[in-house]
C-alpha cells in the first residue's frame, strides 16, 4: 500500500500516449516514432506507447515529440481516417498547451 509507506504513486518522468482516439495502434505510432522521427520510446501495448524522460532531457528533445505527434496527428486527418475524433484534453509536454490532435497523455 502505497500511502502506508508514504510512497507517491505517480512517477512524472514517465509519459503515456494513447493511441485509442486515432487509426494507429501502439505498435504502429512506436515504430513510427523511431523511424520517423528518431525518437526512441521505451515501450509499447496496443493502446498505447511510453515515453521515459529523465533529468538529462532537453527542451529540444520534448519539443521534438510534440511536434511530431502534432505532424502525425495531422497525417491522420489530410488521410480522413481520424477527423471525427476531437476529445484530447490533458496537460501539454510544451508550456502547457491543451491539445496534440487527437493523442491523449498523461504523466504516471
Amino acid at each position: 500500500d502505497y500511502e502506508e509507506y508514504q510512497i507517491p504513486a505517480a512517477d512524472h518522468g514517465k509519459i503515456l500516449i494513447r493511441t485509442d482516439s486515432t487509426s494507429l495502434d501502439g505498435r504502429q505510432l512506436y515504430h513510427l516514432l523511431a523511424d520517423s522521427y528518431h525518437l526512441q520510446m521505451e515501450m509499447y501495448s496496443a493502446r498505447y506507447v511510453l515515453a521515459m524522460t529523465s533529468i538529462m532531457d532537453t527542451q529540444e528533445g520534448f519539443d521534438r515529440l510534440f511536434w511530431a505527434l502534432l505532424e502525425i496527428d495531422r497525417q491522420l486527418d489530410e488521410d480522413g481516417t481520424d477527423s471525427a475524433n476531437r476529445t484530447f484534453s490533458g496537460k501539454s509536454l510544451r508550456s502547457q498547451r491543451k491539445s496534440i490532435g487527437n493523442f491523449r497523455y498523461c504523466s504516471l
